[in-house]
């Protein structure tokens, strides 16, 4: 992977839906953009994907990383599953070009459906980030958090995650 989207940032959204990108993702983005070039004259792209997660939220990657879904779903000879890959993912999502500031700016009817007034989450998720408005993050967060049996689950993949890390830096 190029550049991964790490960490959880918060961010304003000024009147006329303009949001910054992190400035971290925004190096992912544009070492996943094919076309970008650091004089300034190509700014980075994002792809948005609505629907793409679980949750009300805008689900954002590298153009090498949608890149990389299409050519999966299409040499899955699977054509039902290219349908359904092609109607919800390719057909849901929209290129934006981060303007000479970091932003991007999400379209009143976008705003209004994910309830995004004056602010917005970034969650990263290595190769992807999403979008949320804060309080629908804070109820998903909520409810993941208050099935105490899941959550242990978690906390054990997480050990185990990390011994195999550490097992691998041993060899």
């Amino acid at each position: 992977m190029a550049g991964s989207f790490r960490s959880t940032y918060y961010h304003k959204v000024d009147g006329k839906g303009r949001v910054s990108i992190p400035a971290s993702f925004r190096r992912a983005l544009e070492l996943g953009d094919p076309d970008w070039r650091a004089d300034g004259d190509s700014p980075p792209r994002v792809i948005l994907v609505i629907g793409f997660e679980d949750g009300p939220c805008i689900t954002c990657m590298t153009l090498a990383r949608m890149d990389a879904l299409e050519d999966a779903a299409a040499a899955s000879g699977d054509p039902e599953a290219l349908d359904i890959f092609e109607e919800d993912v390719v057909a849901a999502s929209d290129e934006l070009k981060l303007d000479d500031n970091g932003r991007i700016s999400l379209s009143p009817d976008l705003r209004r459906s994910l309830g995004i007034t004056a602010e917005v989450v970034f969650v990263g998720k290595r190769d992807r980030f999403e979008i949320w408005q804060p309080d629908a993050r804070g109820a998903q967060r909520a409810a993941r958090d208050a099935d105490g049996a899941a959550r242990a689950q978690r906390r054990a993949t997480i050990r185990d995650i990390r011994a195999r890390s550490a097992q691998k830096d041993t060899e």
